[in-house]
């Protein structure tokens, strides 16, 4: 197995990330578990680091167990150290996660993820509090996808297709953790809003401060995202048990298509097309693999899926918020009764 180095320059993104944010700078600790090193670069942080690795044998061990989990799990992570600095683990496998989606560079998918990493220490709100489950992973993703369209001609792509993965990992995969990673409705929010944004012209720090307004006003409610996850959880279960036939895509059709709450629809409906179509890309969770069909679901039930997938989909484009109520019919008109003239002998 090889880096995924198709032009990812790890130290160079590193040293761009230390002089954006020169207050974290020294605090800010970066590792490629992939290659099982240090990124050195800033003097003040090169010098805390080696003094924990040579003082600090619980940190160091818990820092190697870190490694070890994410790199089995080919996923990244930031995690606090002792005095209010970060250690941003980076796996740069070309096996690494990538949540931009089949078509972008291994490249992208990986200044995404430490982007989103550093999202999490350059905001205000993107660090795990109390009051919301998911505002801190919306506020890390918002950063990163606003970087992606700063970084790149194609970071809106990118954007769409990292929320249509986030509900596609909701909707999907069992355990929590997906709940709350799932930022699809902030991407949302920024999609529309994405033309009538200066995003090329303010800076990184205003970026932070951008994702974090954009997460405080559109973050869902915890029970909303919960209420999504169970709609789906006997999907999530029959695919974990990963048959090798369409029998777990017939539950999840069949949830889609029945469902009258809105939040269901919104974002079980495109995942639903995306496996109609054979577009979207196994998953891992955790350290098991979640392959899906690579090619269409094919055969006369599923074209009679794809047509009422269809009726739905202009239904709820049509109702809009009214999607699934059960609105009383409409009465007909009162037909005018007729005029009546004075008559004129």
């Amino acid at each position: 197995m090889t880096t995924a180095n198709d032009n990812f320059d790890f130290p160079a993104l590193a040293a761009e990330i230390r002089r954006d944010f020169p207050d974290v700078a020294p605090r800010v600790y970066f590792i490629d578990t992939f290659k099982k090193e240090y990124i050195a670069g800033d003097e003040r942080a090169d010098a805390n680091y080696e003094r924990y690795m040579a003082v600090n044998p619980s940190l160091r061990n818990c820092l190697v167990n870190q490694m070890d989990k994410y790199s089995a799990e080919k996923n990244s992570v930031v995690f606090a150290g002792p005095k209010k600095d970060f250690f941003v683990l980076l796996y740069t496998g070309d096996d690494a996660i990538n949540m931009l989606g089949k078509s972008a560079a291994a490249r992208q998918g990986l200044t995404f993820i430490i982007d989103h990493e550093i999202g999490h220490i350059v905001t205000a709100n993107g660090q795990r509090g109390k009051v919301s489950r998911t505002l801190h992973e919306c506020t890390a993703d918002l950063y990163a996808a606003i970087r992606q369209m700063q970084r790149f001609e194609n970071g809106i792509n990118a954007v769409h297709s990292l929320q249509l993965r986030r509900a596609q990992r909701l909707v999907s995969l069992e355990g929590t953790r997906h709940a709350d990673h799932f930022t699809s409705f902030v991407l949302d929010k920024l999609i529309e809003n994405a033309d009538k944004l200066p995003l090329r012209q303010i800076t990184p720090q205003q970026t932070a401060a951008l994702a974090d307004r954009i997460a405080i006003l559109y973050t869902p409610n915890d029970q909303v995202v919960k209420n999504i996850m169970e709609a789906f959880a006997p999907f999530q279960k029959m695919l974990a048990q990963q048959p090798g036939d369409d029998t777990p895509y017939r539950v999840l059709a069949q949830t889609v298509l029945d469902t009258k709450d809105w939040e269901v629809f919104r974002w079980g409906a495109p995942v639903l097309r995306g496996y109609l179509q054979g577009h979207l890309a196994d998953m891992q969770n955790g350290d098991k693999l979640i392959k899906v069909n690579g090619s269409p679901l094919w055969g006369a039930g599923w074209e009679n899926v794809s047509k009422r997938l269809k009726e739905r989909e202009f239904e709820f484009n049509r109702d809009q918020i009214l999607f699934g109520l059960e609105l009383p019919a409409a009465k007909p008109a009162r037909t005018p009764a007729p005029m009546r003239f004075r008559h004129i002998p």
